[in-house]
């Protein structure tokens, strides 16, 4: 289910976002700011990036910072050879 309002885009179950060049993400709720480009996600969630994974609960994304934060999380991250 999908209902926007204003500046919100609200999302709710099975929910699978994908950001261009960038994380994909899959969980049962998630909500958009579009005017302060943060993404709130108030569930359990996969975010996948290549082979990267995170696992974990209460993701906030700041697109303008570049910047996340959440809960509980389980991670699998292949950094570049030296």
């Amino acid at each position: 289910i999908g209902t926007y309002r204003g500046d919100y885009l609200q999302l709710e179950g099975n929910v699978t976002l994908n950001q261009k060049a960038g994380f994909d993400y899959r969980a049962e709720r998630a909500t958009y700011n579009k005017k302060s480009q943060i993404l709130t996600i108030s569930s359990p969630f996969e975010a996948h990036l290549n082979k990267n994974m995170i696992i974990g609960t209460n993701l906030v994304v700041e697109m303008k910072e570049k910047s996340a934060t959440a809960q509980k999380i389980k991670a699998v991250l292949y950094t570049a050879e030296k």
